[in-house]
Formats: C-alpha cells, sequence, structure tokens
C-alpha cells in the first residue's frame, strides 16, 4: 500500500482525478484475487479511501487505505464520518492502513485523538503501530497506523527505518489461513459505550465469568461521538 498518487497497472488501483494535497494507491501482486469495492473507494470533505476485497482461505478481507486531510475545525465533523464508516466494515474481516494524521502518542491528551482511536477500538479493532512514523526536526509523531480486526497471535508489524521522506514506512503482515485465525465461536467481543455505573457494572460482570467461557476479547471504550 502507497499514499502516493500513480497510474492503474494490472496490480495498481488508484482514485482517479487527483487533486493537490491528496493521492492514494494501492497495489497488489497479480497472483491474489483482489477487487476494488466502490462503497470503499471514495472523497469526502474529509478523507479520502480506496479499498476491495481480497479472497484467501477465511472469506473476504476488506482491504482499505485511508488519508485524512481535513481542516482542524472540522475534526468532529470527521470523526463522525470516519466512526460510521469503520462501524459498517467492522462486520467483516478488515485491514485498514494509512496516514491519519491523529498523533496516537498523545492519547488521554488530546480530544479528538481520543475520539479517533476509540473509534477503531470500541469497532473490534486492534492498532498494529506503537511508535513514531513521522519526523520532521524535533518533532516525532505518530500518525501513520495499520488496524486489523483479524484476531490471531501470528501477526507481526513494524518501521523500516528509510528516509525516503518524513513518513517512515510501516508494514503489518496478518495470516488468512483458516489454520492461524481464532475461531469464531470461541471468541466474544463485548463492547462497553458511554461510561457510567450501569456500563462499568456490566463489564465487570463479563469479567466475573472470564473463568467460565473459552476465549474472550473485552473492550472498555468511551464513545465520545454519540
Amino acid at each position: 500500500v502507497s499514499t502516493q498518487s500513480g497510474h492503474c497497472g494490472r496490480g495498481l488501483h488508484s482514485i482517479p482525478s487527483k487533486f493537490k494535497g491528496s493521492g492514494l494507491s494501492l497495489y497488489c501482486r497479480n497472483n491474489l484475487k483482489f477487487k476494488i469495492e466502490k462503497p470503499f473507494t471514495f472523497r469526502n470533505n474529509y478523507f479520502e479511501c480506496l479499498g476491495g476485497k481480497l479472497k484467501c482461505d477465511i472469506g473476504n478481507v476488506n482491504v482499505i487505505v485511508i488519508y485524512r486531510y481535513c481542516r482542524n475545525d472540522k475534526q468532529a465533523e470527521c470523526i463522525k464520518e470516519l466512526s460510521s464508516f469503520i462501524d459498517m466494515i467492522s462486520r467483516e474481516p478488515s485491514i485498514v492502513v494509512g496516514d491519519f494524521n491523529y498523533d496516537t502518542l498523545k492519547l488521554g491528551d488530546e480530544k479528538f485523538t481520543n475520539d479517533y482511536i476509540n473509534a477503531f477500538m470500541c469497532s473490534g479493532f486492534a492498532p498494529m503501530i506503537n511508535r513514531p512514523t513521522h519526523f520532521k526536526g524535533q518533532s516525532v509523531t505518530s500518525i501513520d497506523q495499520v488496524w486489523s480486526n483479524i484476531v490471531t497471535d501470528s501477526s507481526t508489524s513494524g518501521i523500516l527505518n528509510v528516509s525516503t521522506s518524513n513518513h517512515f514506512p510501516i508494514f503489518a503482515s496478518i495470516p488468512t489461513s483458516a489454520e492461524s485465525i481464532e475461531n469464531g465461536e470461541d471468541q466474544k467481543i463485548t463492547k462497553v459505550h458511554n461510561i457510567s455505573s450501569k456500563t462499568i457494572d456490566r463489564f465487570n460482570t463479563e469479567l466475573a465469568n472470564i473463568q467460565k467461557r473459552k476465549k474472550y476479547r473485552l473492550r472498555l471504550c468511551v464513545d465520545t461521538t454519540a
């Protein structure tokens, strides 16, 4: 996946009509069964998105790249649009990669960074990059990210120390063979929104029953967009 615009070849896909300050492309090897999907390929006032479905052992996997370019005074609207999109794709195995221009190193310090992270995590996605990816002068930020809702212990990810631009390349290796993915019947996702004494009690009840069931994925999330 690349955040550089380019012409579409057999395995290279991009959004037409690029304008200044934008540009996405997505490359897939020709021997992979990948198809661009219109619902995943668009531009709005907040971000642009390019994606499709990759056919593999576990079925179709959504592979999507996003670039966020909205102004600071439009961030609330951006988070709302992004949350709706993430909720839609979360119903299927999905991998989302891109330059979101939210610095995850500022988790807990900035409202919209918190909202961005909660939008993904409350829909069952986990971040795969937790180190700085962008360097400019003395400033370092982590604004490039890979999000995945595919549950496996065999994933690897990292950052390549190659200074071709201010952004260091990031990568993730996520197996999609049937034997590498945890059985969906053996896992449970509990989503808790709008933190209150009632929802905390609900979360604690699920936590107390953890020994009575097989495998869990429990998430305590604050839905600040509701």
